[in-house]
């Protein structure tokens, strides 16, 4: 980042979903001389993944609360006293079901301060990351100039954003509209669905989902989100824009996202079954909204808690809690064709397995997804009722090689029957000794009863986009 002609640039929610990823892509592709990120969380408590920490270390990370008039004029100040080219503003209160003046002061309030103070400093483009759910819902693609209907309360305060970024004199603004976005590091948006996924497959049920599978959930890649980011604001400079009024684009990729393509996708990443309530079901449902959302998240919370439990996992920030402003039967439909005028081009142009499997391969390496028993992920090996050993990819095979090797040295078993039938992978370990106390085994498979007549060692792993799997079958004789 020492190219001078490169813009300097200020990223407002930085260590966000959007955030983090969007200050990835710019370090990878190396496309400004200089970066500060600022955030009310502190990076310390974030979980990068090994990508994501190599651009921070990169990077000027400074927290603050950004919905504090106090901070806003030295996060827009530069060491040199000067002010920064480009500031993309990706803050804000996601949360749902919070109260109504949490949204107006972190969503409204803090838009409108910090773009009043680019305007005050002349930024050259203030990118507003805004949301597609202003639009009314409509089986139909909505355009820019569509009517507006925010359907959740977020919404409604980005859509008040907007209004109050317009009425800015000087500001150089460009608002973005994205669908839902999806990707690295989300735990919003698809990311419950997914969490949904592994917990049907755990309890072995048909996935289903309210109303039909017609409901239109437009979706976006979080990386073309990034790159539509950097292409708007230098084309924006480029193309003289300054001065002659806001530019408001959608974003969406071609797929046209439904319900039934996204549960088509999470049912094959986790081989279960998926369907749909119906309409009439789900109206019912809406007439006593409070208590099926009660009933849903207790059926949910109760088998993931016990995965993370079973998989030593403390702290995760994916759940697959729901809101009940998730449950309407609101479609998000958008058309995100007008930016391609510009020259952009999206690169992702649909929900696909192999993206949804990046981001639960993301969460593993991040300790925050539960993979035992599990079709994806690292190697396992799960020892009886609540007893597992993770195996992390580089000694996977060397344990579980060393693992037969000392159980096979082990005095108690006098004969080892490796019996290896290709249809069910099977293991046959014969012991001698009535009473399985084996130091050799206790050490690897952390047993230690007496007594006991034999057990079970199932392992799982993943090769490719291939599942397999056998079993080690200890019988103490």
């Amino acid at each position: 980042m020492s190219d001078k002609t490169k813009p300097t640039v200020l990223v407002l929610g930085g260590l966000g979903f959007i955030g983090r990823n969007f200050v990835t892509y710019l370090i990878e592709n190396d496309l400004a001389s200089e970066i500060r990120v600022v955030d009310k969380v502190l990076l310390i408590t974030t979980a990068l993944n090994v990508r994501q920490k190599a651009a921070f270390s990169k990077v000027d990370v400074k927290q603050k609360d950004l919905a504090d008039p106090v901070s806003i004029s030295a996060v827009h100040e530069r060491e040199d006293g000067s002010s920064y080219d480009y500031v993309f503003n990706l803050a804000a209160e996601t949360k749902y079901s919070q109260n109504e003046k949490v949204y107006e002061e972190r969503i409204l309030g803090l838009s409108v301060r910090n773009a009043k103070e680019a305007a005050k400093r002349k930024v050259k483009v203030f990118v507003e990351v805004s949301t597609a759910e202003i639009y009314q819902s409509d089986k139909n693609p909505s355009k820019e100039d569509e009517k507006i209907k925010p359907w959740n309360v977020p919404a409604k305060y980005k859509y008040k954003a907007e209004e109050g970024l317009k009425n800015i004199e000087n500001l150089n603004l460009v608002i973005l509209r994205p669908a839902m976005v999806y990707g690295l590091g989300a735990t919003s948006g698809l990311a419950p669905r997914l969490v949904c996924g592994r917990i049907y497959k755990y309890i072995k049920e048909e996935m289903k989902f309210l109303w039909t599978k017609d409901l239109k959930i437009n979706t976006v890649h979080v990386t073309d989100v990034c790159r539509a980011l950097w292409h708007i604001a230098k084309w924006y400079e480029s193309n003289n824009k300054a001065g002659k009024g806001p530019v408001i684009y959608n974003l969406a990729d071609k797929g046209n996202t439904d319900q039934e393509r996204i549960n088509k996708r999470i049912g094959s990443v986790f081989n279960i079954p998926t369907g749909f309530f119906g309409t009439l079901t789900s109206n019912f449902t809406q007439l006593n909204l409070d208590n099926a959302v009660e009933d849903i998240n207790e059926k949910h919370m109760r088998p993931w808690a016990m995965l993370l439990r079973k998989n030593r996992i403390k702290n995760t920030p994916l759940s697959p809690y729901l809101d009940k402003e998730l449950l309407y039967n609101n479609a998000l439909c958008v058309d995100g064709s007008k930016i391609e005028e510009t020259g952009f081009e999206y690169e992702v142009p649909q929900v696909t397995d192999e993206k949804l499997k990046e981001m639960v391969d993301d969460f593993i390496a991040l300790g925050l997804w539960p993979v035992n028993p599990s079709i994806l992920g690292d190697f396992m090996i799960e020892l009886g009722e609540d007893k597992t050993i993770d195996l992390s990819v580089a000694f996977r095979i060397a344990k579980l090689n060393k693992l037969l090797t000392e159980v096979s040295n082990t005095k108690n078993v006098k004969n080892i029957k490796k019996n290896r039938v290709k249809k069910k992978e099977r293991v046959i370990l014969e012991t001698k000794n009535k009473r399985g106390n084996s130091d050799k085994v206790d050490e690897v498979g952390n047993i230690n009863k007496n007594n006991i007549l034999g057990f079970e060692v199932r392992v799982f792993y993943f090769v490719g986009t291939e599942e397999r799997r056998f079993t080690l079958f200890c019988r103490i004789m």
